[in-house]
Order: structure tokens, then sequence, then C-alpha cells
């Protein structure tokens, strides 16, 4: 009975211990259930209102990066995490969506400018479009029903909910009174994360550029994709509205569908008959895209600073800007000017066609030097059109050619007393890159006021290499071949990529003039030269040289020797062994039996100038008494080849004395040697050959 009794008590013990860990159990499925989600909603909602702080800053730093040149990076909490909790079980951290959405892009019609200085060419009426993106936050909660998306666009950013009912965080700011400010949104950004992530724009195009645009053809027009309603554009735009307030000057806001892109189209019409003040930038983030990568084309060119008047015989700095779709500089972009007929124009260096072409620095502009002639027998206007890379010199409205008009005034006075009167260095080609066959690959230009003998000097302080200049004619214009003479030793003027000219007296004396250059890519210029002549698309020498202007090479040179002593000059010349060199007779090469005839031989390939006799050539070689040698193709004329063999083969003991003559019409010589010492053994002018007169 007792044992039974004691068993009985415990019972309710145990019970209670089951009803209070049900107790237990139910409260944590009910605090799981509920309070869990309600906490949980609590730090989205938190996380939700931290995001938009995030995209308020976001907004900013990227309209300041548009108008300051200068990215700013922007920390964006994509999502957040819970709160640990013992017991209890928390979802998947909460995050979200950030990514770009295509709208479409803007435009800007009826909108010409001001400026007479080239923008006008581009800005002038028709509708220019631009390119632009939507910036969207889309939240991926989990207790948080009902959490907006955040949404940036035209300017203004704000949350768009499931209901359709939309709340602007932000102000316009394309608009403000007379000053249009637009910034284009490019790249393909799309990330998802519940952590905070760095926004890191680019600037496309930095707002540097302002300019003054009227509206031509009716009132100027802006188009810009939205997804908010025409009554909330109203809203916003209420202080700029020109029947609200004095300086406004937005005359009507329209929204209308806009089949091009998601969303809708929303119009602002401006006061007619008003100039603005026109702003233009674009960013990107993420992967660059094609609008992006064609942003940074030049879209137009403007002189900086007016026309002007020069004396004959002066210079005058001029200076284009090129520039983008958005109004901005371009950096590192070729602007070429086309010589024109009264004058010369001297850039970073020539280009093709007769042009001269100067690079876009920091700041977008590239600079000439414009340099007129000596003398005009009166006033004349000079127009010249500076190029973009992808404009049409010809075409005077492509917004890429823009016109510098100039006036060279007829000052004879001036002309008379300046220090023109003296000979002058005008130029140096020193690249055979650029020249034309037909005439000189390489060049010095001189000019001679009042005639006379002079000495051309090259590297006095390195060489002392000297063209005589004889019996120039008061006026002339004289064009010196490079490579005149043959070897240095015998006066050559090679000018190579840099080097010294100085024009002297004949026999010496006073320096006249000199030139120091350096670069090998076009015509180099005296900084007291000036372009006396159009020059050709070419040769850059002048159309209107005639055969006596030129001192050209052969024996009708003017160089230190009489003309008709100068020895021929060796262009090209190689010798080849082709023989067994230690075969026996009837073995080819490596000593196995041939089918080739018992016979070795030395090639001779080679190049002289001017019109020189066939010339004679001679191979000296005594391998062995029966040694046979036989020139079997003699050479023809002042380049080919010729060819002598050995019957039978030469033993590697030999070597292969070689000599070639070269002999002109007036019998003068050059003699080059060298000596073969294997088969397969190649001789050229660079490695084994010397030449003497």
């Amino acid at each position: 009975m007792y044992g039974t009794t004691g068993g009985a008590r415990g019972q309710p013990v145990q019970i209670g211990v089951l009803v209070l860990f049900a107790f237990l159990i139910i409260g944590l499925a009910l605090f799981q259930a509920v309070l869990v989600p309600q906490e949980n909603a609590q730090v989205e909602f938190n996380h939700n209102q931290n995001l938009q702080s995030d995209m308020v800053d976001l907004r900013s730093d990227l309209l300041r990066s548009a108008a300051t040149g200068e990215p700013r990076t922007t920390q964006v909490r994509l999502g957040t995490t819970y709160p640990s909790r013992t017991l209890l079980l928390n979802p998947a951290p909460p995050g979200g969506t950030l990514r770009t959405v295509d709208r479409g892009g803007f435009n800007i019609t009826n909108a010409t400018a001001t400026t007479s200085n080239g923008a006008q060419n581009y800005w002038n009426g028709t509708a220019r479009n631009f390119s632009t993106n939507g910036l969207v936050y889309e939240p991926s909660y989990n207790a948080y029903g009902g959490a907006p998306e955040t949404v940036f666009e035209t300017s203004v950013l704000y949350n768009r909910f499931e209901s359709g009912e939309r709340l602007t965080l932000s102000n316009q700011s394309f608009i403000n009174s007379r000053t249009i400010s637009l910034v284009g949104l490019m790249g393909e950004y799309d990330t998802a994360a519940s952590r905070a992530v760095a926004v890191d724009p680019r600037v496309v195009s930095a707002t540097n550029r302002t300019v003054s645009v009227t509206s031509e053809g009716g009132p100027i027009t802006l188009r810009l994709p939205t997804q908010l309603s025409e009554s909330e554009w109203k809203d916003l735009l209420s202080g700029e509205m020109a029947t609200r307030n004095p300086d406004g000057y937005v005359e009507e806001v329209e929204v209308r569908d806009n089949p091009a892109a998601q969303g809708n189209l929303l119009v602002v019409t401006l006061v007619e008959g008003q100039s603005y003040n026109l702003r233009l930038g674009a960013v990107g983030v993420g992967s660059r895209s094609p609008a992006e990568r064609a942003a940074g084309e030049v879209a137009y060119v403007v002189t900086r600073g007016s026309g002007d008047s020069l004396d004959e015989g002066d210079r005058r700095q001029v200076t284009v800007e090129a520039r983008d779709r958005f109004n901005n500089p371009v950096v590192g972009k070729e602007v070429r000017i086309r010589q024109p007929v009264t004058g010369w124009v001297v850039g970073d260096r020539s280009g093709s066609g007769g042009t001269a072409t100067a690079t876009t620095d920091a700041n977008g502009r590239a600079t000439f030097s414009y340099r007129a002639p000596l003398n005009v027998r009166q006033s004349r206007e000079v127009t010249l059109n500076a190029t973009g890379p992808g404009g049409d010199a010809a075409d005077r409205s492509d917004p890429q050619t823009v016109a510098i008009n100039l006036t060279v005034e007829d000052n004879a006075e001036r002309v008379e007393n300046d220090a023109y009167t003296r000979p002058l260095i005008t130029a140096v080609e020193p690249s055979p890159n650029v020249g034309d066959d037909s005439a000189a690959d390489e060049f010095v230009r001189l000019y001679f006021p009042n005639g006379g003998d002079y000495d051309l000097v090259y590297n006095p302080d390195g060489g002392d290499v000297t063209v005589d200049i004889d019996s120039a004619t008061s006026g002339e214009e004289v064009y010196v071949n490079a490579n005149p003479c043959g070897s240095e030793s015998t006066g050559t003027l090679d000018v190579g990529d840099s080097g010294v000219l100085e024009l002297v007296p004949d026999g010496g004396g006073p320096v006249y003039d000199s030139l120091t250059y350096n670069g090998a890519e076009g015509v180099q210029f005296d900084a007291d030269g000036i372009g006396l002549r159009r020059v050709d698309d070419e040769a850059y020498v002048d159309t209107n040289v005639s055969a006596d202007d030129w001192r050209t090479t052969g024996p009708e040179d003017v160089c230190e020797a009489e003309a008709g002593d100068q020895a021929p000059t060796v262009r090209t010349l190689s010798v080849s062994a082709n023989y067994a060199g230690g075969g026996t007779p009837g073995q080819g090469q490596g000593g196995g039996q041939s089918n080739q005839p018992q016979t070795d031989r030395v090639t001779f390939t080679y190049s002289a100038t001017d019109d020189f006799d066939v010339p004679e050539v001679t191979v000296d070689a005594d391998p062995s008494d029966d040694t046979t040698v036989s020139l079997v193709n003699p050479p023809s004329g002042p380049s080919g080849t010729a060819i002598i063999e050995f019957t039978p083969s030469v033993t590697a003991a030999n070597d292969i004395d070689v000599t070639v003559t070269f002999t002109d019409d007036t019998g003068q010589q050059v003699q080059c040697e060298g000596t073969l010492v294997e088969a397969g053994q190649t001789l050229t002018l660079a490695d084994g050959l010397s030449c003497s007169p």
C-alpha cells in the first residue's frame, strides 16, 4: 500500500512538467510565427529608410560627378541582417537589386546656338538625341510587405509602391529659370546583394561648357523619359511655370505615351524668343554600353577667339576646340587644317593631303600657327577650315568643320625693314616615309630674297657636311634633296630624325639662318620661317616648283665637289655564297650525292642611283689551280642580279674575296669589297661590305 501511494504522488509532477514544456513550445511557436516576423519587418523597414537615404546620396553624387568631372563613390546598403535569436530561427538575410533600366533617352529640339564660333553648325534647331537610363532599387524582403521600389530618373528620385502610388524624395534639377541642366546616365548595372555595395560612377562627359541657345522654328522643347504622371510633374515644375513665376520659363508640361521604351515621355515646352544656358553631361555605372563608347567622339568644333588681321610676313596663333555631343571638350583627338592658298599653317605635325594637324590637349584645344606670306599686293581675306577626325573640310555646314577668318594686310614698309630680307631655311622634311617617290623623300627648303651663292651646312658641330647653292636668283625658293651625293665622306645631306642646319655665305661666314629640328613624322618649320607657297598632297613640295628649283642627285648635284665629280651612290648591295664549302666534285651540300651540276656559285644583288653604265663585276678566288671562275649571269643596268660559278666545288679552306665596281657616265667609280668565309653567308652594306670611291 505504501509504494502504490508514493507512485501516485509522482504522477502529478510529471504531468506538470509536460504541461509546462507544452506551454513553452506553444510560446516559442507563437513567438516564431508572430513576434519574429514583426521584429524582422521592423528591421527591414529601418533598412528601407536607410536605403532611401543612400539613394538620395547616390543621386547627388551622380549629378555632382558630372558637374565637377570628379567621380564620387557611394555606398548603397542593398540588404541587412536580423538580430541573433536563441532557440528561434531567422530567414535568409533580406537584400535587394540595384539595376539600370533602359528609358530610351532624351532629346532637345528647336535649339539654335546664339554664337558664331561654330556651335551653330551643331545646335542649329535640329533635334539632338541623347542616351540615358533609369536606376531602380527593388527590395527582396521577408516580412515587410508592400515595400516600395526606389527609382532615379530625369534628375528626380521617388518611391513607387505596388498600389501605383508614388512619393518623391527629391526635387527636379534639369530646369532652373533659363538654365537647362541635363545629365545622361549610361552603362549597364545589375547587382543583387544583402550587404552594402560601392557604386563607382565614371565621368563620361564633364559639364565644363555652357552653350547659349535660343528658339528657331518653334519653341525649344525637351522630351524626357518618365514614369511619373503629368500631375506629378506639374507639381515638381510649379516653380518654373511662366504662368506662376516671373522667373519661370516653362510654357507647358505634358506627359505622353513613349512607345520606344518603358514608361512615358515628359514634354516640356519653354517660352519662345528667350535665350537659355544649356549645360549637359553624362556619367556611367557598371559595364560600358555602346552609347557610352560613342559619347566620347567629336561632335563639333568651335573656334577660341575671333578672327583677326595681321601684317604680311607676320604670324598669328589660332586655336580650336573639339567638343562632344554634350558640348564638352574631347581630349586626344586629331584636328586638321588644309593648307590655304595664301600663307601657311603649322600644327603639331604635317598630316596627309596637304594639311597641318594638331592633337587636342587636356582642355580639348588644338593650337596652330598661321604664317602670312612675305608680300601681298593688296590686303587678302584668308579662311582656314579646321576639321575634326570625322568631318568633311569641303562642307562648311559640317559640325566638325569650322571656319577661321583672317585678313593679311599689305604693309610694304614692314617687309622692306624686317628680318625676312635675309636668306632663310624655311622647312626640313626628315621623314623618308612622307615624301613622294617622284620627288624628294627628304628635303630642305630655302628662300633667297636677294640671290647669290650660299652654303647649307648640316650638323656643324658633328660632321660639317656642306651643300653648295650656287647662283640662286632673287626671290628664288630652292629645294635641296637629302642624300644628294652618296656617303657622308663625300658631302651627303641625310637629314635624319633630328639635326641642325645653318645657312651661311659661300665659303663660310656669318650665319644667315639656322634650324634645329627634332621628329621624323613630318615637315619641321623654322621659328622664323614661313610657308612661302602651297604644297601638294604628297611630297610637301611646291606644286609650282620647276626642275631648275631642285638641287637633285646625280652628276648635276651642287655639292662640295664640282658637278660631274661625284661617285655613284650604292643604294643596296648583297653578296650571297651558295657553295658546298668542303665537298668533293659531284657532291652537294652535306656531302651527299647531288643531281645539281658540279658547280658552286656567288650571287650579287645590287642597286645604284642615276644613269650608270653596266657595272663591271670581278671576283677574285684562288681555291686551286684547276678551279674555273665563270660569269654566267652578267650584270645589266644600275640594278639587278649577277651570278658567278666555280667549277669544280671550292673547299672549306678557301675564302672568296669579292669585288663590285660601279662606274657612271663620267667615269667616276665606287668599289665595294668583302670576303665570303662560309657556305650560306650573305654580305651586305651594313655587314661585311665596304665601299669607297
